[in-house]
């Protein structure tokens, strides 16, 4: 190690050392209140028979910012995630001294983080995510979600975009973080939620508290009423996000004005990002809408060939996607290749389609036999 490299790492680790003084003195770690959030929300939702357990994916140096730090110190199992070598340094040195926390040097990708994680024993339904990577995030949750169940989620978003915009930066295995393009909108963690049964808790600026639906029933609340109450209305919020004073505009405009703007500001990013309204504006939410299209279609063939169909009954359940309770507006029938006749909907707040009653399950199954797709 030359000595311009020695330096820097000993005055890393003298930084290091006067950051955890200085925090473990006001016992507060993480950038605003997110600890002493995710305390009251472990509180009631994490069940203390068991040992907790936290993976934080982009854990820094393990104490600057942290938002599992503090669960470290009270002797959880964490599992520490870092790429960034300088930074993975300091974490190694910090969880030394806890024979529960494991540091992880790595990129984490879609495609391979549920063997990462089973590669460590975490449990489907593990107490505490911490999600902060600048870039990818979307894609890691999605991924986490198709195969875990964590019981509290902090996952940080792109707080400069207000709903109902949704904002995704596009998967780059090797993205890297540029002037406010990362990550993704509130708007879109509510379709994200919505796809695998969970629901956002509350905003603390740009980070994210949702946990599983059926864990909390009641106490959600939509991506606008977050967004409103903890981002843009916070009397603060100009000061501690004042390099966001640039895109600031998007608060107060329409949003086909907004969409517009975004596409201009991240003109050198064209390609890089989807953006849309609507879920289905989207291409992630896109298929169900297409398939919901597809059904209408069929029915019509089905009416013309037999005359009449059984309708099914309709039910007052809200929309998959933002969970509105407001009576969505009919566009036509559809069938799942059976007597059965589902209305297709179209939500009047964010616009999804949808078959209402939804089908079950089993229905699902019949409609989608290999055959559909030209198998065996």
């Amino acid at each position: 190690m030359s000595f311009s490299k020695r330096v820097q790492h000993y005055s890393g680790l003298l930084d290091l050392t006067l950051q955890r003084a200085g925090y473990s003195l006001r016992r507060r770690f993480s950038h605003s209140d997110e600890q002493q959030i995710l305390k009251q929300y472990i509180d009631e939702l994490v069940p203390r028979d068991k040992p907790g357990t936290v993976v934080d994916i982009g854990a820094g140096n393990g104490v600057r910012w942290s938002n599992s730090y503090a669960l470290v110190l009270e002797g959880w199992n964490a599992l520490g995630i870092e790429s960034d070598p300088h930074k993975y340094d300091f974490l190694t040195q910090v969880y030394r001294r806890f024979p529960n926390a494991r540091p992880l040097n790595c990129r984490v990708q879609p495609d391979s983080i549920e063997a990462l994680l089973e590669g460590f024993d975490i449990n489907k339904d593990f107490s505490v995510l911490c999600l902060d990577i600048d870039g990818n995030d979307y894609w890691i949750l999605e991924a986490i979600l198709s195969s875990f169940r964590p019981r509290l989620i902090v996952t940080e978003i792109n707080e400069k975009i207000p709903p109902p915009i949704r904002f995704i930066v596009k998967y780059d295995p090797a993205f890297k973080l540029r002037h406010h393009f990362y990550g993704y909108s509130i708007a879109a963690l509510g379709d994200l939620c919505a796809r695998h049964g969970y629901g956002i808790l509350r905003l603390e600026y740009n980070n994210a508290f949702i946990a599983p639906r059926e864990l909390a029933p009641g106490r959600f609340i939509d991506a606008a009423t977050a967004y409103a109450q903890g981002y843009r209305d916070r009397a603060d919020r100009k000061e501690r996000f004042s390099p966001n004073f640039d895109v600031d505009a998007l608060l107060s405009m329409p949003p086909e004005d907004a969409v517009e703007f975004l596409r201009k500001f991240y003109a050198n990013d064209e390609g890089n990002y989807y953006l849309g309204i609507r879920a289905t504006d989207i291409p992630v939410h896109r298929a169900e809408a297409e398939r919901a299209l597809t059904a209408d279609q069929l029915l019509q063939r089905k009416t013309n060939e037999r005359g009449t169909v059984t309708s099914s009954s309709t039910s007052d359940q809200p929309c998959p996607i933002c969970h509105s309770l407001t009576e969505p507006k009919t566009l036509g029938a559809a069938t799942l290749g059976d007597d059965i006749v589902f209305d297709l909907v179209e939500c009047c707040g964010c616009g999804t389609r949808y078959l209402s009653p939804l089908p079950s399950p089993e229905q699902l199954r019949k409609f989608y036999e290999p055959q559909y797709y030209g198998g065996e």
